[in-house]
């Protein structure tokens, strides 16, 4: 009998040691691991916090998963290391890190994994077929209708080009205007945005970590600005084109993008010769 009442004893010691070991824990624990570079620790002590607490905040979980992500990363685990970061973003899709306490690198690997994130969570509807080829058919021109070949290709070409060859001068100047300066700014910071990107990947001087990353952040958003931004009139300059812009111009513009052969004559007098008169051909387009 005493036996058997030193093993139930034994038995419950250790069921109980068992369930409490998480809640003996805490994140300032996990955080000394963390800074003496003790990462497995990190990870399987982390493990077992988030295992045994139920009812943990969402402050402390974003918390557990910057670790375990720190530690994965260090590791070189770079699967796992991503896995947390999801982690982190299903609980707070704008979490920043700090740039000071962090490695660029770490943080460059989770803007790349966020952007992936947020292209996931956009998925468009599939639209119902019929209404598409209504929308087709009521916005497809006819064939006589349709602006000349050679203006077509210059509107591919740049935008507003092809309006000013068909003989909307207001308009095309306006979006020529407008397709130039967006896609020359956007040029411009692509080039602006790479080397801001370089220069924070490269800084050392945690004084400066911080500065670095808000000029290439800054870059990176004017720089996606900007693409769209021409994306968007070139794609307006064609659609307008085709559908909206009036062909009150057609003949001047068909007559424009002819090739014409003119031949013209030619009078040449001297007083040592005769009159001659030559031809001479004159080629437009």
């Amino acid at each position: 009998m005493k036996k058997c009442c030193w093993l139930w004893l034994l038995l419950w010691g250790f069921s109980s040691g068992a369930q409490a070991q998480p809640d003996s824990l805490s994140l300032e624990t996990i955080q000394q691991k963390l800074e003496s570079f003790e990462y497995p620790e990190v990870i399987s002590l982390s493990g077992w916090l988030l295992a045994g607490r139920a009812d943990m905040s969402s402050a402390d979980s974003l918390e557990i998963h910057r670790m375990r992500a720190i530690a994965y990363y260090s590791l070189g685990d770079r699967q796992a290391c991503g896995n947390e970061f999801l982690a982190i973003l299903h609980i707070q899709p704008d979490f920043q890190w700090d740039p000071v306490k962090t490695s660029p690198k770490i943080i460059h690997f989770f803007e790349e994994t966020r952007t992936e994130f947020l292209a996931g969570q956009k998925v468009p509807a599939a639209p119902d077929s019929a209404k598409i080829a209504s929308a087709l058919q009521n916005l497809t021109p006819a064939s006589g209708s349709l602006p000349p070949r050679g203006v077509i290709m210059r509107s591919l070409l740049l935008p507003g080009w092809g309006h000013l060859a068909s003989g909307h001068s207001a308009k095309g100047w306006l979006i020529t205007a407008l397709g130039v300066g967006a896609l020359g700014s956007a040029i411009y910071f692509i080039g602006d945005t790479r080397s801001k990107e370089d220069a924070y990947l490269n800084e050392t001087d945690p004084a400066l970590i911080e500065s670095r990353y808000q000029a290439y952040n800054s870059a990176y958003r004017k720089r996606n600005l900007l693409v769209a931004a021409y994306a968007a009139v070139w794609l307006y300059a064609q659609v307008d084109l085709l559908y909206f812009s009036k062909k009150g111009n057609s003949a001047r513009s068909n007559a424009q993008n002819a090739l014409r052969v003119r031949f013209l004559p030619e009078f040449h007098l001297s007083g040592k010769t005769s009159p001659a008169i030559q031809m001479r051909m004159a080629l437009a387009w």
